[in-house]
């Protein structure tokens, strides 16, 4: 259960007119994973999962995400945001992100949805390579509609590129 799984402390806020809150929290165990959850004041009907293309990429998405999700929670549907074991800012170690731990996380990140809101019916929304993650996480879940968002097409060229830049980086 993710209540069990969290150990952070949830800080809530509200930001803009009040019709939605925020709440950020750390979860997951043994490692914890930051996130962000957007809430509607008077009750979600609904929620959905966003899942980024972490860890390649995932800065690009963050700010889109965040104005998706208060937008639906606006519109009564609750979102769960969150950062991937091993990308920044939550813990674990980047060398050992698979698309297994991915998919792991982004189910901890669902079920801490529904503990947090009471909501059944689900959906996901993937980004890039967190397409691919929604896109195999739905199913597990009484078949969740799945919105992709730049999904990724070959992620094998997208490791390579990911690859190619990281030993052009700084070391």
């Amino acid at each position: 259960m993710a209540s069990e799984a969290s150990a952070g402390a949830v800080v809530s806020f509200a930001p803009g007119d009040g019709a939605v809150r925020d709440e950020v929290e750390q979860f997951g165990w043994p490692e914890q994973m930051l996130g962000c959850r957007h809430v509607p004041r008077a009750g979600a009907a609904a929620g959905v999962v966003v899942c980024l293309g972490a860890p390649f990429g995932a800065g690009v998405d963050e700010g889109r995400a965040a104005r998706l999700g208060r937008r639906l929670a606006r519109a009564g549907v609750a979102v769960q945001r969150f950062h991937p074991r091993g990308t920044v800012p939550s813990d674990g170690d980047p060398a050992a992100v698979s698309f297994g731990t991915l998919v792991d996380d982004a189910t901890q990140a669902l079920d801490l949805l529904r503990d947090r809101t009471g909501v059944e019916r689900v959906g996901l929304v993937g980004a890039r390579l967190g397409a691919l993650v929604a896109a195999r996480v739905a199913p597990r879940h009484g078949g969740a509609p799945v919105a992709l968002w730049e999904p990724v097409l070959d992620p094998r060229r997208l490791v390579e590129q990911a690859g190619r830049a990281r030993s052009a980086g700084p070391r």
